[in-house]
């Protein structure tokens, strides 16, 4: 008995077949990755608003006082007072010594774009952004990769 073997033809098509799925599979993929990195994004912007609500719960006051936007890095200082590393050195700005925020590096979203904060400085439960209205007394954004609004309110 001659034993049988593939033929080139046969390789070659199913090589072919093999790469025809690969190029279909692979925009599904990449989508996938895109809308995980926007969940990311989102929780972050939701939990460092949620830091503040904490600090202005526990403190009565918001942890900055103005009513602009501002890059979350470009506020370090000001938004120490939630930070791990802040909380650690025993800041004067948190006296209860409790952890508000547990990043102590500088914080970009998955594009390597920054998050803004802005605080409702007038206490009326309204803060005007660049980007709109937002109900509460603190809003966080950022920006992926395509330009869309992330925001912690959504």
């Amino acid at each position: 008995m001659k034993k049988q073997n593939f033929t080139l033809i046969e390789l070659l098509v199913v090589i072919g077949i093999i790469g025809i799925l690969f190029g279909i599979l692979l925009p599904a993929v990449s989508s996938a990755m895109q809308e995980g990195k926007k969940t990311k994004a989102a929780s972050t912007c939701r939990q460092i608003a949620m830091a503040c609500e904490s600090y202005k719960a526990d403190y009565q006051i918001n942890v900055d006082s103005s009513n602009t936007e501002m890059d979350f890095n470009a506020i370090r200082e000001v938004f120490n007072a939630v930070t791990k590393a802040e909380w650690e050195a025993g800041n004067e700005n948190n006296p209860r010594n409790k952890a508000y925020f547990s990043t102590i590096k500088d914080l970009l979203n998955p594009w390597e774009k920054p998050y803004y904060v802005q605080f409702d400085s007038d206490y009326n439960g309204v803060i005007d952004t660049s980007m709109g209205q937002a109900a509460g007394s603190v809003v966080v954004w950022t920006i992926d990769k395509s330009g869309s609004l992330i925001r912690s309110d959504q």
